[in-house]
């Protein structure tokens, strides 16, 4: 699987994330629910599920590089910025928009 991860940079140190459905599980599975509907619509996300799912992002991106990672979400909260905030939200809905576009006729 040779994929380029997307890179954030939180407190200094730079992670590489990755929002695919290992990390979707994870968060989902952290918070004890099985609703994808908050993830589906970011309007939906509550300030109290972006450190979370950034945890769950950064664990699998770093998983796929073969590092081990355990940050968690009170470890991110330490040290995040509003830019690292900002630049997550970016690649988040970037991984969650379609891959291919439909062309009207």
């Amino acid at each position: 699987m040779d994929q380029v991860r997307d890179k954030l940079r939180i407190g200094g140190a730079e992670y590489s994330v990755a929002c695919n459905m290992n990390a979707l599980m994870g968060f989902l599975e952290d918070r004890g629910t099985d609703d994808f509907g908050a993830l589906t619509d970011l309007t939906k996300l509550k300030p109290t599920d972006m450190l979370p799912l950034i945890a769950a992002c950064v664990r699998e991106g770093e998983r796929i590089e073969g590092r081990q990672c355990s940050l968690s979400a009170k470890d991110i909260g330490e040290v995040a910025d509003f830019r690292a905030l900002t630049d997550f939200m970016e690649i988040f809905g970037r991984s969650m928009a379609p891959a291919v576009t439909v062309e009207k006729k």
